[in-house]
């Protein structure tokens, strides 16, 4: 087979000539580069600080009158960085007098770190009247 004579232009013409990259393409190299740092300080960080487990605050909200019965609103913060599941919450009315002071509870699912969550106890009209409510978490797991 003959060669043709196009075929014959040599080494230098075949190679492509280099560019230097541009401003947009060093720009973006540099922050590719920021963020991958920034990723790694991150997870550096967190792997040398332990979460603060599960520790919960308690806020108690106005009853509200709902036909026959009152709705006492609890609101539970978990303030650590642990979640928390099956939160057994337990809301007792407080009469001035004293006497015997009717509970009620309710469960919230889960509760993760640094969240909050609401739920609603409620009591019978004749109870509550005149009482002030106080709120607890009774029980927790980890999960």
């Amino acid at each position: 087979m003959a060669k043709r004579p196009e075929d014959d232009r040599g080494d230098d013409a075949a190679a492509p000539v280099p560019t230097p990259p541009d401003w947009l393409e060093r720009t973006f190299s540099w922050l590719s580069g920021a963020l991958v740092l920034a990723l790694l300080a991150s997870l550096a960080w967190d792997a040398a600080h332990d979460d603060r487990p599960a520790a919960f605050r308690v806020s108690v909200g106005p009853p509200a009158a709902v036909g026959s019965a009152v709705h006492v609103p609890v609101t539970v913060h978990n303030t650590g960085e642990r979640a928390a599941q099956g939160l057994e919450v337990t809301v007792t009315l407080v009469r001035a007098g004293g006497g015997e002071a009717p509970e009620a509870s309710f469960t919230l699912d889960w509760l993760a770190g640094r969240s909050s969550r609401r739920g609603v106890a409620v009591f019978p009209r004749a109870e509550a009247a005149g009482a002030r409510a106080t709120a607890a978490v009774t029980g927790f797991a980890e999960p």
